[in-house]
């Protein structure tokens, strides 16, 4: 079946300069976990070259309702 209307979202994060690696860290973790959320059609996550505090984060999901099932969950409120 193809997805005929996938929800792709883009974000931006800066971490403090003392928070680089743990947020490095964090996002590697998250990007496990969400990829394996049914409805997950992609992750990436880059961190931008010349500012290691600054990662740029896109998600795809299948459709709107995977979208609306994966933003509720706790992890992404925090």
């Amino acid at each position: 079946m193809t997805d005929i209307n996938p929800k792709a979202v883009i974000a931006e994060v800066t971490a403090l300069p003392e928070t680089v690696e743990k947020v490095r860290g964090l996002l590697c973790d998250y990007g496990r976990i969400v990829r394996q959320e049914p409805g997950n059609r992609a992750f990436a996550c880059h961190q931008v070259d010349g500012r290691p505090d600054k990662f740029v984060v896109y998600e795809v999901c299948a459709d709107q309702a995977a979208s609306e099932t994966h933003l509720p969950h706790p992890r992404t409120l925090n």
